[in-house]
């Protein structure tokens, strides 16, 4: 009986220590702090975006369930980004019209 009482106590705390895991797990999702840290490392201020995970319905891009991103926050990552792919594009294109432009003249001069 003895290791019967043994073995559900230890039962027990497993799956306490399991509940108490899962539940952590939970906070650090539900407080946004990994997606702060990203938004933060993009140059943006970190008082823009909520603490904890919000309704997101009226979202385009981000999750529309419950969300660390707001509408702003949206506005300005797709401003980032098209600057950014912009960017890409024109240094592709310089290399592009550099190579035409260096054809160009050894076809003229021939």
């Amino acid at each position: 009986m003895a290791a019967s009482l043994r073995l559900s106590v230890s039962q027990c705390l497993r799956a306490a220590l399991l509940w108490l895991l899962l539940t952590w797990a939970q906070c650090l999702e539900m407080t946004c702090i990994e997606v702060k840290k990203s938004y933060v490392a993009k140059g943006f201020d970190e008082t823009e975006m909520p603490f904890y995970a919000v309704s997101g319905e009226n979202l385009e891009i981000c999750p529309q369930g419950q969300s660390c991103c707001s509408r702003s926050m949206e506005d300005k990552l797709t401003s980032l980004s098209r600057k950014e792919h912009n960017r890409q594009l024109e240094e592709s294109f310089k290399l592009l019209k550099t190579v035409f432009a260096s054809r160009t003249q050894k076809f003229d001069s021939e």
